[in-house]
């Protein structure tokens, strides 16, 4: 895994792989079978779905402890999901208002991934395109894939990062809002695409952290001599 300075974190360029999440699960005897089962072909390159948060949450732990005892981390490093807050950073957002994702959702209109133009440009990342047959498609855009694609298939933004827009929605490590039941997820995925809502940047949706689809994904962040508080959201 490679990592890029955004603010005070290290974000992983690529979202969590299948060969990634493959040796956690080996490792681990994890024993949920769904992240296998997407209903589509994966490649060891493609991003693991079907995972929740907590599963999340449990490989960030896994590779945290590993990585110490192999000498890669310091005693007060650690592997988590990123912030909401950092997330939006990374894909490039300011000026955002609100003192939770609920409040912040949507309230940076007509900025996407890729700019600020409508259809988006071709190959920015991997939407619902004409490709999918969906009715649902972005008119005129085709990204060759109608499911997953391979992480780091389309051009990285300017912290090097790949995928901070279409493939899957990514967990953040935030509750939705005060009341808790539920946990964010940025960067819209396969299976969105003229719903111009849905691909800004500044789009969240939320789930139980329990919740997997076949579109919901993760990518870790690496936090160097923290204090682990950010576990607490």
């Amino acid at each position: 895994m490679h990592f890029e300075p955004v603010g005070p974190v290290l974000f992983s360029i690529y979202l969590v792989r299948v060969s990634d999440f493959r040796v956690f699960a080996n490792d681990t005897d994890f024993e949920k079978e769904a992240w296998l089962k997407p209903g589509f072909k994966q490649e060891a390159d493609h991003p693991v779905v079907n995972v929740s948060w907590t599963d999340a949450m449990t490989f960030c732990k896994w590779l945290t402890e590993r990585d110490r005892e192999k000498g890669l981390l310091k005693p007060a490093d650690y592997y988590r999901l990123p912030t909401d807050l950092e997330w939006s950073q990374a894909v490039g957002l300011v000026g955002e208002n609100g003192k939770t994702p609920e409040a912040r959702d949507m309230g940076v209109p007509d900025v996407y991934p890729w700019g600020k133009t409508w259809p988006p440009p071709a190959k920015v990342g991997n939407y619902t395109g004409e490709e999918t047959g969906s009715e649902f498609a972005i008119r005129g855009y085709n990204d060759g894939f109608p499911n997953t694609s391979p992480v780091g298939s389309f051009p990285a933004n300017k912290y090097g990062l790949f995928d901070m827009g279409g493939n899957v929605w990514q967990w953040c490590l935030d509750n939705w809002n005060a009341n808790r039941s539920a946990k964010v997820l940025r960067g819209a995925s396969w299976y969105n695409g003229a719903m111009k809502l849905s691909l800004l940047s500044a789009c969240r949706i939320h789930a139980a952290p329990n919740s997997t689809t076949d579109n919901y994904g993760f990518r870790v962040v690496l936090v160097r001599n923290g204090t682990g508080e950010e576990f607490a959201k």
